[in-house]
């Protein structure tokens, strides 16, 4: 009975320790992330990097385009809100979005610096 008390009292000890541990709001640098930059201030909609380099995100009515790493971002002004990015490789990629309710996709053959 004593034995069946004590195992009672460490599994719910321990369920509540990993209750708290995982509901805790532990900052995202304890897990290895880094704010590095933020290329802009309006929420973003998709990030996609194709090596530790080279990064692509998207907000409204723009894509952003990186060569560093994310230190530095690029805008690229696009007439649509992008919503998805697919990259190929650091050149070749889509973008899919929407205007005025009407779907939209995109094809970069030179890292985003143009959309067609």
């Amino acid at each position: 009975m004593l034995q069946t008390k004590a195992f009672s009292c460490l599994s719910l000890a321990a369920v509540l320790l990993f209750t708290l541990i995982l509901f805790s709001p532990l900052p995202a640098q304890q897990y290895g992330w880094k704010v590095i930059a933020r290329p802009a201030s309006s929420p973003l909609y998709a990030v996609k990097f194709v090596d530790n380099l080279h990064g692509w995100c998207a907000g409204a009515d723009t894509i952003y385009r990186t060569s560093d790493g994310g230190i530095t971002w690029m805008p690229t002004v696009v007439s649509f809100t992008p919503c998805s990015i697919a990259m190929y490789n650091n050149l070749v990629g889509w973008a899919v979005g929407y205007k005025d309710s009407i779907g939209k996709t995109y094809k970069t053959t030179n890292g985003g610096n143009k959309l067609v």
